[in-house]
Order: structure tokens, then sequence, then C-alpha cells
């Protein structure tokens, strides 16, 4: 409730600013995500929920934040559980990044048994496995997908084993024309490691909603600011 109240109060002096050129331009485009998500935000909020889902990722988990479903006849609530700038990547064992520490304090934050949705790995099809590529790390693109799932889906079938959770994989947003085709490899071997996981792991195999039918595009009514999912 207090979230349109702060956003009218900092809708004014933010304008005129090239805020995006700025020391704080992340915050910013966190300050304009969220403005724009608030809008899809049911009013009145429901009061009770029969599932709560927890959706656990980057940037990326704010489009299903707050969002109340049908799910087989329940009323299911999504509450977000923000990790900024987590790759994949950072996940593994020898890590000491501080995102790493942040997804594991949001982690203890989610009651054990409940329903996580999972949603990473957008920085590592954007940024991180390319890079590493062109860098010598890895042979090829297949390589560096497969190491880095390797550790995501270990810290996922980790805790399922130690907390319970009923966990659910999203696939990457395939928004960013630059990144798409590296977004559905990464996505297409995301799906085989879930669901050779399974019943461990449940995939959301919702990417074929999400193009174009020739499989090229990102369809607009699912684009909320160019990079996100509205």
């Amino acid at each position: 409730a207090l979230i349109p109240a702060l956003a009218e109060l900092l809708e004014k002096p933010r304008r005129g600013w090239d805020m995006h050129l700025t020391l704080v331009r992340n915050e910013h485009a966190y300050f304009c995500d969220v403005v724009q998500l608030m809008a899809s935000v049911p009013d009145p909020f429901p009061a009770a929920a029969d599932v709560t889902i927890y959706a656990a990722g980057d940037s990326h988990s704010l489009s299903a934040g707050w969002q109340v479903l049908d799910w087989a006849g329940r009323r299911a609530v999504l509450i977000p559980k923000l990790v900024t700038g987590l790759k994949c990547w950072h996940l593994r064992p020898e890590s000491t990044f501080y995102p790493k520490h942040n997804f594991y304090s949001v982690i203890d934050s989610i009651p054990r048994g409940s329903y996580v949705l999972f949603l990473f790995g957008e920085i590592d099809c954007r940024e991180g496995i390319l890079l590493a590529v062109e860098k010598g790390r890895y042979q090829d693109v297949e390589e560096g997908v497969s190491l880095t799932l390797d550790h995501y889906l270990s810290v996922l079938l980790t805790l399922a084993r130690e907390r319970q959770f009923r966990i659910l994989v999203q696939p990457v947003a395939p928004v960013l024309n630059e990144t798409r085709r590296m977004v559905v490899l990464f996505n297409t071997m995301l799906k085989e490691r879930v669901l050779a996981a399974a019943p461990a792991l449940r995939f959301l195999d919702i990417l074929p909603g999400l193009l174009t039918p020739d499989g090229a595009g990102f369809r607009r009514e699912y684009d909320l600011d160019g990079t996100h999912m509205s």
C-alpha cells in the first residue's frame, strides 16, 4: 500500500535527469520496473490464499510478484524473493561473491516445505557464458551452459532435500533480441536437466508461449520495458 505513494513522491524529482548514466542507474532501473509492474497487482489484494508460492530470482522475479493465480482450483499468491545480480555461476562451491551470500540469506527467509519458483540464469546468458567462451575458459557455449547448470541444479536439489522445498523451475525470459538464441539454448538444456531430476524438480514449460510462431521473436504483449516481462 505504501509503494504507489512513494513512487508518486519520487517521480517528480527524478524527471529531467539522465539517471541511467549515473552511479544509481541500477537502482533507477529497479524503480522504473517496480512502478510499471504495480499496475498489474490486483486491487484489492486478497486477504488470504490457499497456496503461497515464493518466486526466487533476479530482477525477473518481480514480474511474477504479487500475482494471484488459479492453480488447480486453488487461489495461489506469488511472493517475490529478489536476489539482485545473481548468476547461476555464482552458486558454485568455491564462490565467495556477495550475491551468493545474499541468495542464501533470501532462502533462509522462506519457510521449510514451501513451494518455491526459481528463475535464474538471465545474467549468465547475457554476459557470463559468452564472455567466458571468448576468454577460452570453455571450448564452446554448450560446455559453458552445461557446467553452469551443474552448479544451479546441484543447489536446487540440495534445497529440495534439506529444506523440503517443492521446487518449480522457470525458463529464462527471452526478452532481449541480442541474447535470445543463447537463452533458447540455455532453456533447452535446462529443461532436459530438470526433467531428469523429477520429481524433486518440476519444469514450467512456458517458453513456446512467450515466443512468436516462428520462434524467433518475443511476443510484444509480454514485453514490459525491453528487458523484463510484464
